[in-house]
This record gives C-alpha cells, sequence and structure tokens, in this order.
C-alpha cells in the first residue's frame, strides 16, 4: 500500500511539474516576410521553406520554453511591426536605425557572401576590383553589389552584362559572353544545380564585399517577458549548432554549402 501511495505521489508531482512547464511556456510570434527569395526562403502553403525555416525551427526545438506560430507579412511591414510590438521576432540585417526597437543575435541564420564564378578551366586571380577591369561581367539587373564595385561599373571600368533572372546570368557564363558572374554564392549555387551547371562552375574564394550577418531580430517592445533573456537563449543555442555542424547538415539536405565567417561582435 505504502509503495502504491509513492507511485501516486510521484505521478502527482510529474503532472504538476508538466502543467507548471506548459504555463511556463511563451508562445512568439515570427514574423515571416511574403516573398520568395529562393534557397533562402520561399512560401509553400502558406509555410515559411527553405535552410534558413529549417534553422529556425530546430532551435525553437531546441528551445522547450518557447513556441513559435509564424505571421506572413509584407516585406514592408515586418519592421514596423517589429518596433510597434504585434510581432515578436524575425530574421533581418542588422542596421543602427532597427537596433533603437529591437536586439540582434550575433551568431547569425546566415551570411550573405557575394562572390564571382567562372567557368571551370577559366579561373583567375581575384583580390581586389582592379583586377576585374576591362573584364565583361555578369549580373542581375537592379543588383548592387558594393560601392566600390557599383562606381566601377557606373565609371566603365568594369563591363557589366546585366539580365533580368539569375538563371540568365549562368547561361551567359556558359555561352561564353561573360567572363564571371557576381551574386550571392548560395543562390549562384542553387541556380547552378537548377540547371545542371554545378559541375562546370568554380566559385572564387575571396568575396567580392564584406560578408553580411542575416540574424534573429527580437522586439523590445512586444509581450516577451524578458528579450535579453531571450536573445541569450537563442544566442547560445546558434552558436552551439554552428559548432556542431547543424548549419551545414541543413543546407547539405538542399544540396547546398553553408559560408561560414568570422562572428561579428559589434
Amino acid at each position: 500500500m505504502q509503495g502504491y501511495l509513492s507511485f501516486i505521489k510521484l505521478l502527482l508531482l510529474s503532472a504538476m511539474l508538466l502543467a507548471a512547464r506548459v504555463h511556463a511556456e511563451q508562445t512568439l510570434v515570427f514574423g515571416v516576410m511574403d516573398i520568395e527569395f529562393p534557397p533562402y526562403q520561399y512560401i509553400v502553403d502558406g509555410k515559411q521553406s527553405g535552410p534558413d525555416a529549417d534553422i529556425i525551427r530546430e532551435v525553437f526545438d531546441r528551445l522547450p520554453d518557447y513556441k513559435l506560430t509564424y505571421k506572413v507579412r509584407p516585406v514592408k511591414r515586418v519592421a514596423k511591426e517589429i518596433e510597434n510590438g504585434s510581432l515578436d521576432l524575425t530574421a533581418v540585417f542588422k542596421t543602427p536605425q532597427r537596433e533603437k526597437f529591437a536586439l540582434f543575435t550575433k551568431t547569425p541564420i546566415h551570411w550573405s557572401t557575394y562572390k564571382l564564378a567562372t567557368l571551370k578551366g577559366n579561373e583567375f586571380d581575384f583580390h581586389k576590383i582592379e583586377d576585374l577591369y576591362g573584364m565583361r561581367i555578369g549580373m542581375m539587373l537592379g543588383n548592387k553589389v558594393s560601392a566600390e564595385f557599383d562606381k566601377a561599373v557606373e565609371d566603365g571600368r568594369l563591363k557589366a552584362n546585366r539580365v533580368p533572372s539569375f538563371e540568365k546570368t549562368l547561361q551567359l557564363l556558359e555561352k561564353l559572353r561573360v567572363r564571371t558572374v557576381v551574386g550571392n554564392v548560395t543562390i549562384i549555387q542553387y541556380y547552378a544545380n537548377k540547371l545542371g551547371f554545378a559541375d562546370k562552375i568554380t566559385i572564387l574564394p575571396q568575396p567580392i564585399r564584406a560578408p553580411k550577418a542575416f540574424r534573429f531580430m527580437i522586439s523590445k517592445n512586444s509581450g516577451i517577458k524578458d528579450p535579453a533573456a531571450l536573445q541569450q537563449e537563442l544566442e547560445a543555442i546558434l552558436s552551439g549548432m554552428l559548432k556542431q555542424g547543424v548549419f551545414d547538415e541543413i543546407y547539405a539536405k538542399h544540396g547546398l554549402l553553408f559560408e561560414r565567417h568570422p562572428i561579428d561582435l559589434d
């Protein structure tokens, strides 16, 4: 009988602890931008998909005290709704203006890295913009690379062949109409895979501009109980996943290589 009572007490205690944990679980609203930006993000049946989405879900699978819900919002509304507190968090690039109303993780979800790609056997040394002078370069219409690069194009020192889609930049390369193409390296990989062209190109190792970190942005003004505590918990999970190679594994499932760079400690 005594053993039975002890068992019942143990069950009651477990139930109380579980109830306390469920009660303490905090629901967060994540703002998903309503854009197709493959391979990083695309929307399938209203659900965020792609490697960024997989990383975000994995992060919160490791944070049992939080339940993540999603709200798809227009791009221009997301930062505004983080500012006014109607969204709890999202993922964006950090700016001084955004830091006024939000906290950011140091470890990013990904780095946006711009590099050059060329045909195998047609590689060249690249260390600075001057190395590209006189070279014909394929790039998307409206795409800006860096102040130095864009000025060199404007001045005619770089010969840019602009086309309306990223697929077409790689087609220019395949047809030898340009010596190289410039763009986000992950997007280069994605479209090269899609076109069956990945084994025909070499991505040069030197970035053409400083990589930009794409981070969690946490509202200071929403109903989050402790935004700074959430920031610290996210940072601990992200840095652990980065060290464990989880980012690399997730990108590999999408047929991509994860670009790594030193953590920006600003």
